[in-house]
């Protein structure tokens, strides 16, 4: 619920008049009000303070409308032209200059297959030898792969799960990702990258950006493979996410696979062509 944390805080220090404008920060993003009305029963639990008022948000900017499965009403829906922004190279450049000296990135290539964008996921397993298990079984499939990981930005250090397999690790965890992927996107430098994650939604970013730009790549997603091994019954985001997957999954079909099992993940692979193959 950090994004929540982020948004009530905003709220509370902003003036009553003043207007908010919402861009793509999550999912939820999509589900707007719901998402609020989520918040709101998570804080009350809480016995914290809420200061969400959806009454203030004006607009909310998308990157595909087709996407929001939320209530439209009273709330004006607009659509970032991501055509214009991320085809005009002078504008890519000018971009990725500005947010590199934001957050002191210094460009370096991503060299490697498959890129994993890792999650705290520690709370859904009663051991932590659990989830490097998990981490594990899901390496050994992209046996034939160099694999990146990009680790969540919460992670302060590299967790000593990764000591044991060879895969690379992103040092930068603070930078996020879609900086990373912009540079990525100005170099040229993603043709027919594989990306993998639990649930995290920066996967639903980069797939609706690669394939705004017809750069060929796969997009894992592995949301029901996690649940199916997590050992704490806690619920892998709120309510109205799973509606959210199934209409991206519509929209976003092509190239996008929403995996269950280790069987169709291992399939999944299989079908695909192997780097140096």
């Amino acid at each position: 619920m950090n994004q929540n944390s982020y948004l009530n805080l905003l709220f509370y220090y902003l003036s009553d008049q003043t207007r908010v404008i919402i861009t793509v920060y999550t999912a939820a993003t999509y589900y707007i009000k719901e998402y609020f009305q989520h918040a709101k029963e998570v804080y009350k639990k809480r016995n914290e303070v809420i200061h969400l008022d959806l009454n203030r948000i004006s607009e909310i900017w998308v990157y595909d409308k087709r996407l929001y499965i939320g209530d439209l009403s009273d709330i004006t829906i607009r659509e970032i032209n991501l055509e214009k922004i991320i085809k005009d190279k002078n504008l890519i450049d000018e971009f990725c200059d500005e947010l590199n000296n934001i957050f002191n990135y210094t460009y370096l290539p991503i060299d490697c297959d498959v890129i994993f964008l890792d999650q705290a996921i520690k709370r859904f397993f009663k051991r932590e030898e659990e989830e490097k298990e998990l981490f594990s079984n899901i390496i050994n499939e992209f046996y034939a792969y160099k694999v990146l990981v990009k680790l969540h930005p919460s992670v302060n250090t590299v967790p000593d799960k990764y000591d044991q397999f060879n895969v690379q690790v992103i040092k930068e965890n603070k930078v996020p990702w879609e900086v990373i992927l912009m540079n990525e996107v100005k170099n040229n430098n993603l043709k027919n990258k594989i990306f993998v994650s639990y649930y995290s939604e920066t996967l639903f970013t980069t797939h609706i950006f690669l394939k705004h730009l017809n750069i060929p790549h796969e997009a894992l997603h592995l949301k029901g493979l996690l649940e199916d091994h997590i050992t704490i019954n806690k619920e892998i985001g709120e309510p109205m996410f799973d509606r959210f997957i199934e209409n991206f999954k519509k929209v976003y079909a092509h190239n996008f696979h929403d995996l269950k099992s280790f069987h169709e993940l291992r399939n999944t692979l299989n079908n695909l062509i192997k780097p140096n193959s």
